[in-house]
């Protein structure tokens, strides 16, 4: 009986031990697709607009590297980062800052189809 007392015990100090490490100023459910701004971003309203304007040559039927549909968007999303980050696409380079920050933060929210 007392060892089964002390088992409960240490099995208790362990557990409240291991809940006294968390962060205390993590929220208790985390905000689904929130950017770095705190802003959730849409496939359909933020992305699709912004390739549709920045992306032409990929959104076409036929192109290379398609970027048509989300699939596609979401199997090449990392190098579209890489290449939008660094300038390279699109190739007259005419991005403004809050397009590139906002397929970034679409990206590394997981690049969410919502």
């Amino acid at each position: 009986m007392i060892r089964v007392r002390s088992t409960l015990l240490i099995g208790s100090l362990v557990a409240a031990l291991f809940a006294a490490c968390g962060d205390k100023n993590a929220p208790l459910f985390a905000q689904p697709d929130a950017g770095a701004g705190g802003t959730a971003f849409s496939y359909a309203t933020d992305i699709v607009p912004f390739l549709q304007k920045a992306c032409t040559c990929h959104v076409s039927p036929g192109a290379s590297i398609p970027l048509d549909t989300y699939a596609n968007v979401k199997l090449n999303a990392s190098a579209c980062d890489s290449a939008i980050r660094a300038g390279s696409m699109p190739p007259s380079g005419t991005l403004d800052s809050a397009d590139i920050a906002t397929f970034h933060d679409w990206f590394a929210a997981g690049a969410p189809n919502n």
